[in-house]
């Protein structure tokens, strides 16, 4: 029930219950998770986000990304990674030039890639932030773990 002139009370309630995707602009995506913060699953689009009021600072974010243990030689992280590579090597001519954005503190599907014979640069605002790769093009370029990290994924 709206109160005439009372919008920030129908705002706040609103926001305990849903939230606008900011993939798909679909409205009144349901709460999908809480613990400290809430997360938000899209009917429509199926991403999960947070509303920018619970976004961590950036030194918390990193910091949270300094806890991942992923590295290059670890079989079990390239095991996952591969059911990204496969599909996309499938679908490769030889020696394509790709980006690979968030590649995070231990750079890995871009060190696959390679291995594969592509030329391959890496993207990550915390731990390669070279914004000169970002005007380039590229054949292909990969985003492994990281929609769900961007505050404006479109």
């Amino acid at each position: 029930m709206s109160v005439p002139g009372d919008d920030s009370l129908l705002a706040v309630v609103r926001d305990r219950q849903a939230a606008d995707c900011p993939l798909c602009f679909q409205p009144d995506a349901p709460l999908f998770f809480e613990d400290h913060r809430k997360f938000f699953r899209c009917k429509v689009c199926a991403l999960v986000f947070v509303p920018p009021q619970h976004f961590l600072s950036p030194a918390a974010e990193k910091a949270e990304y300094d806890k991942h243990q992923n590295s290059a030689q670890d079989p079990r992280y390239r095991a996952f990674l591969s059911r990204l590579q496969d599909p996309l090597l499938q679908r490769l001519a030889p020696q394509c030039h790709g980006l690979d954005f968030g590649s995070g503190p231990g750079p890995t599907l871009s060190v696959m890639f390679q291995e594969a014979g592509h030329l391959m640069e890496i993207y990550d605002p915390f731990y390669a932030p070279d914004h000169g790769v970002l005007g380039r093009k590229y054949d292909f370029i990969t985003a492994s773990e990281v929609v769900e990290h961007l505050h404006d994924p479109r």
